[in-house]
């Protein structure tokens, strides 16, 4: 059997020391930058926390943490808040990967 943690934890030692990406998804229509921002920052230094919004300006339900910690907080803070309910809404946290950063700002993927 595998541990996710641990590996949850190598790939983010791998990723290195610096500000780690996170993705949030099933976030509240009604969440504002910096409550996101104050929701993480129990678990490091919040560089940067972007709520996603489409044109009309509501959330589109996800959006992205910059989150400067050591990956043992990193990976426990993803533990903490995946699965977890804000105001009414289930979260799932994940580290983000290049391909969602990309697309979400309206960037063409590579062939």
């Amino acid at each position: 059997m595998v541990d996710v943690e641990e590996s949850l934890e190598e790939s983010l030692e791998r990723a290195g020391p610096s500000a780690h990406r996170l993705h949030i998804d099933g976030l509240p229509s009604d969440v504002s930058d910096a409550e996101l921002a104050r929701r993480f920052t129990p678990f490091g230094e919040v560089r940067e926390a972007s709520v996603i919004r489409g044109a009309d300006g509501a959330c589109r339900g996800f959006g992205y943490v910059s989150l400067h910690a050591a990956p043992p907080e990193v990976a426990r803070c993803i533990k903490a808040y995946t699965g977890t309910r804000w105001r009414g809404k289930r979260l799932a946290v994940a580290p983000a990967s290049e391909d969602y950063m990309t697309r979400d700002a309206g960037q063409e993927q590579p062939a």
